[in-house]
């Protein structure tokens, strides 16, 4: 079921009818195929991307709801796993209070009626061989709703609501005569065609040129406004989600790590990410103070997601071992340098054909010394062995990662409550454990 936060900080279940939309532990994983050859001697593989792994969230009624996230986080499988485009791997989906994750048949018929989307490619998500009349139409005769007449006059009503005016002119051409705007209100029409009560917008601006998506934008504000739909807004844009959105959560690598009001994410954000996400949003005044956040490396596998936070290989914030004496920005530089020691996937500069200590010192960013003597024993010690491939590297590893060991890397973190309506998944934010930081 949806969560709320406690009196204690962590988040309890509330019943889904508080929601029009809600998920509990939803996850959606994509198994990975192998070959042939390795089928036959190793079998199959049990390895799978987690796309959407453990997500827990509900949508109001009339709410405009914004999922926002780096390409590849799963905004897009979470919507379609909702919405039952793609059929989840495990957890809960409630519509309207009631349990949707395994209907089929006519309930699924019935509930496609009340859950529609919005492609993100309104040149790919067009029937070119159709006349906009008879694409919109479709999903009418489909569920045999109305008279002839009825579904008639219902297509020239959601075009003009599209903005798409006169509709009788539009209801005759051929995708291959619109523009880029035209074709996405198209789109938007047939979503309306058959009334529904949710609707998730799969980045429905990114293809359009930023000369009409102010236009398109503003046709999502007025259907919101007029029809008090409940939406889902996908978007890796938080400066649309903020003008067209309610409440906005952020996703990184299958996960919610913040939700909230859009105002609040975007003003004041609270989790590591999301800060990292708010400070890249370009301004419109070039003089205006701005402290960017770089974040470190790449996003990890999403086959082979990082123990505990999963933003914490990352994260600028990334908490220090107690039993040294770390600033932060040095713990950082460390951080990384164990985390690809530990991966066998030791870095140096392109021009360097036989690294060095100090070479790979330099690359990761790493003073030499560290402030804390213990610390820098232990870390060099592992780096000279790596480079030299002694029989002792192992044993240095081993040390190494169990002395420098973050409270981000254990099981967990909780999804905690941060205010009113505002929730995180972070260490820093659990009262639980603000003595294991401290």
């Amino acid at each position: 079921m949806p969560e709320l936060a406690s009196e204690a900080g962590l988040v309890e279940p509330e019943q889904p009818s508080a929601y029009k939309v809600a998920t509990e532990h939803l996850q959606k994983h994509f198994p990975m195929k192998s070959g042939v050859i390795s089928r036959i001697f190793r079998g199959e593989s049990d390895k799978a991307v987690r796309a959407v792994d453990d997500v827990t969230f509900g949508i109001k009624e009339g709410e405009a709801f914004g999922l926002a996230g780096e390409s590849g986080c799963g905004k897009t499988t979470l919507g379609k796993t909702i919405i039952r485009l793609l059929d989840p791997t495990a957890g809960s989906i409630y519509f309207d209070g009631e349990e949707v994750t395994d209907i089929e048949g006519k309930q699924l018929k019935a509930y496609r009626r009340e859950a529609q989307i919005i492609h993100q490619d309104p040149y790919q998500s067009i029937n070119p061989r159709f006349r906009v009349y008879r694409w919109v139409r479709e999903p009418l005769d489909v569920h045999k709703i109305g008279t002839e007449e009825e579904r008639d006059a219902r297509v020239y009503e959601v075009l003009e609501m599209a903005g798409l005016e006169p509709a009788s002119e539009y209801a005759q051409e051929y995708p291959t005569e619109l523009s880029g705007g035209e074709r996405q209100r198209v789109g938007i029409a047939r979503a309306l065609a058959l009334g529904p009560s949710f609707l998730m917008a799969d980045e429905p601006a990114s293809m359009l040129d930023v000369s009409i998506r102010a236009s398109v934008l503003e046709v999502f504000k007025n259907l919101q406004h007029e029809l008090g739909m409940t939406s889902l807004y996908i978007s890796h844009d938080l400066s649309l989600l903020k003008h067209i959105c309610d409440r906005i959560g952020i996703m990184y690598l299958g996960q919610l790590v913040e939700v909230g009001p859009a105002a609040q994410i975007i003003n004041d954000p609270q989790h590591p990410y999301t800060q990292a996400l708010v400070s890249s949003v370009p301004r419109i005044d070039p003089t205006a103070d701005r402290n960017q956040i770089q974040l470190v490396g790449e996003v990890p596998d999403p086959v082979d997601v990082p123990q505990g936070c999963r933003f914490h290989p990352r994260c600028p914030k990334v908490v220090p071992p107690r039993e040294f004496s770390f600033e932060q920005a040095e713990w950082r530089a460390v951080a990384s340098l164990k985390y690809d020691l530990l991966k066998n996937e030791l870095q140096v500069a392109e021009d360097v054909e036989e690294p060095t200590p100090d070479d790979v010192r330099e690359f990761y960013e790493v003073p030499n010394p560290l402030t804390d003597e213990r610390a820098e024993k232990l870390l060099a010690q592992a780096i000279s062995d790596v480079i030299e491939d002694d029989d002792t590297a192992t044993d240095s590893l081993e040390r190494l990662e169990s002395a420098f060991q973050t409270i981000c890397a254990d099981p967990g973190p909780n999804m905690v409550d941060i205010g009113v309506d505002r929730r995180a998944m972070c260490v820093l934010h659990d009262e639980t454990l603000q003595g294991e930081l401290s």
